[in-house]
């Protein structure tokens, strides 16, 4: 990707400036940058690229064109990859009902708007939306079509935020045979499928199963997309998460440092997903220390009981954890596939 990245800058540059920065082969290469940024996870540029090509499709092709609206749908979705689900529905809505009204919609913008509504906790908006684009695309193109899984997929997610594990874990293992059925298991998009079904496990309490899980994806996407691929990292994240939900704190650490380490060298410090890294490693720090209090204070009141000062003071170190640990975040989703 950062090879792709290079290439497409390089082209922007001579485009721009042999043909002119609104030529529309120079709009096209811009428009191939910022995909390219959001593939590699690197959001910040990626809305500023998007943020400067759409005033130019807007004056060439007028505000409801059809690639118009498929570039405000980008741009709003980039605001929501870097934790701005406001902003992002915002557009989104927007784009929804200018599609709807031009006939121009597909159902993209109304999946990035039900992902907006799911980041943004406005669950039962986003299931009302997907079913609807889920139940419209099983009509046009079929239950198995790649476009009709990713709605079924992200409908899966969003009952599973919405407090239906195993309502979600049934849908998530119904698409990964479909999917290693017409993709192959190794396909970025049932990958996918395995990280929210090792999540899902998570969240229903079978931490050791997530754990192989996670882990046993860990190996598939280095091998399948790169040991720095934005997808292996977060794969990284979720075993040291799932670790951590086990209390094996040493075992999550080293996993975040080395997920924090990795998501500097490729994204720097200020990325969307190296900030999630390095939240969960300071989480994982945190309940190291909660842990260690947690000994010493049983030992002290052992020792020289529950009133003595030391057993006080120590017991005011002591706090319950309240971070809920790491959890697949709708950056991964894949919406707009």
């Amino acid at each position: 990707m950062t090879r792709a990245i290079a290439l497409f800058e390089s082209a922007v540059g001579d485009s721009s400036r042999v043909l002119g920065t609104t030529h529309p082969d120079t709009r096209e290469t811009k428009a191939n940058l910022a995909a390219a940024y959001v593939a590699a996870a690197r959001i910040t540029p990626a809305v500023a690229a998007f943020e400067e090509l759409l005033p130019l499709y807007q004056e060439a092709l007028g505000p409801a064109a059809s690639e118009t609206l498929q570039v405000q749908a980008l741009l709003a979705n980039a605001y929501r990859l870097r934790g701005h689900p406001d902003i992002a529905t915002r557009l989104l809505e927007q784009v929804v009902a200018d599609a709807e009204r031009t006939g121009a919609d597909d159902g993209t913008a109304q999946t990035l708007l039900a992902s907006a509504y799911t980041d943004g906790g406005r669950l039962d908006e986003a299931i009302r939306l997907l079913q609807e684009v889920y139940a419209r695309q099983c009509r046009s193109l079929g239950p198995n079509n790649v476009k009709t899984l990713v709605s079924r997929h992200n409908l899966a997610r969003a009952r599973r935020e919405a407090g239906h594990p195993d309502a979600a874990m049934s849908e998530f293992q119904e698409i990964l045979a479909i999917q290693s059925s017409i993709l192959t298991t190794s396909h970025p998009h049932a990958l996918l499928t395995r990280g929210n079904i090792a999540l899902t496990a998570q969240a229903l309490g079978r931490t050791d199963e997530s754990i192989a899980q996670f882990a046993a994806l860990l190996v598939d996407t280095s091998e399948e997309l790169g040991r720095q691929h934005p997808a292996t990292l977060t794969t990284l994240r979720y075993l040291a998460g799932a670790h951590l939900a086990k209390d094996d704190v040493g075992e999550a650490i080293r996993l975040l440092e080395r997920a924090v380490a990795e998501h500097r060298q490729l994204l720097g410090d200020t990325e969307p997903l190296t900030f999630l890294a390095r939240r969960d490693l300071a989480a994982a720090y945190r309940r190291a220390s909660e842990l260690a209090y947690g000994a010493l204070l049983r030992d002290q009141e052992q020792v020289l009981g529950s009133q003595h000062q030391d057993s006080v003071t120590t017991r005011g170190l002591v706090s319950p954890q309240t971070d809920d640990g790491p959890g697949l975040p709708a950056d991964v989703s894949p919406d707009a596939a």
